[in-house]
């Protein structure tokens, strides 16, 4: 009988740990299920990402994610290279500190309270940056987690920010074929409670740049790939008016009869 009611008081405290560390370990990843990693494997991914801190603003870059802190820092992320950049601006769009890392894959971003997560898709893993520029810490993104899956999905998807009725959120204006094609965005714009908005980060011009240049080289390949076939298919022409009936049946399947 005694056993009986110690279970009985045992069980809801179980229940209870067992949840708390469960909420715990989800907070840790701010969004994610993580799970601890060995010193090792630390050191590994601390070496790979090779993770720098930026006294001084890069050049502006289109922008793949981005995240707005409660006291209104704004975090965008974009890629380089040989890995990626993530710049911290004020919501007046002054430069405030900035991270340069390796990475081969893609990465997202997000802010837990001051600090800043940087989230790596490939390496599963997420690595957090005090504002001083130190690793605080860095954590396992279980893989293959519904949780983390729809996490995911919620982190690439552009969102609204509001602070202090102050709207902040990303827009690309570079027309309607270059925006349906284009997966980054290049204004940060910022909207206050009467409507009026500032831009304070754009490089609108520099990828209509970029998207005319990539639009000319395509016309040219298309181009020169079409005079090829016009070509061969003359000279292919040529050769077979100059050929026997036997020649031709012998190579029609070369000759496309």
């Amino acid at each position: 009988m005694k056993n009986k009611e110690l279970y009985i008081f045992l069980l809801p405290l179980l229940f209870v740990i067992i949840i708390f560390l469960s909420l715990s370990v989800s907070a840790a990843g701010d969004g994610f299920i993580t799970e601890p990693l060995t010193e090792e494997q630390v050191e590994r991914i601390l070496k790979n990402t090779n993770i720098t801190a930026l006294n001084a603003e890069p050049t502006k870059q289109a922008i793949i994610c981005f995240d707005v802190s409660d006291n209104g820092l704004i975090a965008a992320g974009y890629e380089i290279n040989s890995g990626g950049i993530i710049c911290v601006y004020t919501i007046e769009g002054e430069f405030q500190r900035g991270y340069k890392f390796r990475d081969p894959g893609s990465f997202l971003l997000g802010f837990s309270g001051e600090n800043l997560n940087i989230y790596f898709v490939r390496g599963e893993c997420v690595i957090t940056i005090n504002p001083e520029g130190e690793v605080e810490k860095v954590l396992k993104i279980i893989p293959k987690n519904k949780e983390n899956r729809q996490y995911w999905s919620y982190l690439e998807t552009p969102r609204i920010h509001e602070v202090n009725g102050v709207k902040i959120f990303l827009r690309k204006d570079m027309g309607f074929l270059f925006n349906l094609f284009s997966p980054s965005y290049t204004q940060i714009v910022v909207k206050d409670g009467d409507g009026n908005e500032s831009i304070i980060f754009d490089v609108n011009a520099k990828q209509i740049v970029k998207a005319w240049i990539w639009v000319v080289v395509i016309i040219l390949f298309i181009s020169v790939f079409v005079a090829f076939m016009i070509t061969w298919s003359k000279g292919l022409k040529r050769v077979k008016d100059t050929m026997s009936i036997e020649d031709k049946k012998k190579y029609s399947f070369f000759l496309g009869n």
